[in-house]
């Protein structure tokens, strides 16, 4: 690396919105609700219907590609089941998802700017959901949605920061609550309607509405353009070297990296092994209604919702006393909350004896 960048808050439109913030942070916010809900209610069928249908004969065939796909898999490890292979290409799928945002975010950064980067995003993952809905295609569709999403992620996420003054640091982190706000409330609702249609009409509908979301979020973010940075400042050092403190921050950053990947690993099973298991283990049914699988990843954004700002409050106790834990503290007590649930799913496990559960995932709800 010749030179250390760093992106600078570029004020656009000032604290001019509703509540003080600006004008975009909403047309931001209101991109990402349409976009997170694309994203899970997508992310929570795409196992299911994995081993539900796409990998079942007469299926799996007509699917361009799988055939490679799968030989290639097995080659490094010996024969593997349907589901196994499905929990592969969701292992895939989401990883590539949030590895290409580095990618997209330099592209951004570096030569087209933000603001079209996240309109090529958008595109490309409404497409994506499009093909999801036809068996040849699926493949297609994850290539698709793993490229938008590169394209999306990293660079709507810089405009957020990009709204507000340097000297604004309590606003841009209230800003960021309200977009984070917004991921949580897409999550919340994107598995329920969509694990509905797929349960009532079947998985094209399902992959559908995803797509009618996108398009959606597109939309906003089209209608916000004129409050939205083109392409947020870069700022090089003149030594065009790390410094002493910069290292600190990659050092930091590379323990939060660590302290969080085994930590996301487990968490995101809520989308792959979970699902099969409720499937297979925990009863469904409430008074002759028949609760989709989908419904209960959602519970993630119901924590996200909940909690969060009782946390904050709790935060700003503790430091009104001193006592408030730092970041790393933060993020490591998260971790070792998430592993507990996961043990409260193992004893439940255990304690079924093989018996169908009816309230083992509110586990999730804990490790949230």
């Amino acid at each position: 690396m010749s030179a250390f960048t760093k992106s600078t808050p570029r004020p656009v439109s000032g604290r001019n919105g509703f509540f003080g913030h600006p004008k975009g942070l909403y047309f931001l916010a209101g991109t990402e609700v349409w976009e997170r809900f694309s994203y899970f209610g997508m992310i929570s069928l795409l196992v299911l219907y994995m081993v539900d249908r796409l990998l079942l004969p007469g299926h799996a065939e007509h699917v361009a590609g799988l055939a490679v796909l799968r030989a290639a898999l097995e080659s490094f490890q010996g024969p593997i089941s349907s589901q196994s292979f499905a929990s592969q290409m969701y292992g895939l799928y989401s990883g590539l998802v949030y590895v290409t945002p580095l990618l997209g975010g330099a592209i951004g950064d570096r030569w087209i700017g933000q603001r079209n980067a996240v309109v090529i995003g958008a595109v490309l993952m409404a497409a994506g959901h499009v093909a999801m809905s036809f068996d040849a295609s699926f493949l297609l569709a994850l290539l698709l949605l793993i490229i938008g999403s590169g394209f999306l992620k990293g660079n709507i996420a810089a405009q957020v920061g990009a709204l507000y003054p340097a000297s604004d640091q309590r606003g841009r982190d209230l800003g960021y609550m309200l977009f984070m706000a917004a991921i949580n409330l897409g999550a919340l609702l994107g598995p329920l309607l969509c694990g509905l249609l797929a349960e009532l009409y079947g998985w094209r509908y399902g992959f559908g509405i995803a797509a009618i979301f996108m398009l959606l979020g597109l939309l906003t973010y089209l209608c916000g353009l004129r409050y939205l940075p083109a392409k947020v400042k870069r700022v090089r050092h003149e030594s065009g070297r790390l410094t002493a403190r910069d290292w600190v921050v990659v050092s930091a950053l590379i323990t939060v990296i660590a302290i969080t990947t085994f930590q996301s690993v487990a968490l995101y099973q809520v989308f792959n092994a979970m699902v099969i298991w409720i499937q297979q283990h925990v009863s469904s049914s409430v008074e002759g209604f028949r609760i989709p699988v989908p419904w209960y990843q959602s519970l993630n954004a119901v924590g996200g919702i909940v909690v969060v700002p009782l946390l904050y409050w709790l935060w700003r106790l503790q430091a009104r006393r001193r006592h408030e834990p730092d970041d790393l503290a933060k993020i490591a007590t998260g971790a070792w909350i998430t592993a507990a649930s996961y043990l409260i799913l193992v004893a439940a496990i255990a304690l079924s004896r093989g018996k169908r559960m009816a309230t083992g995932p509110f586990a999730l709800l804990i490790a949230e």
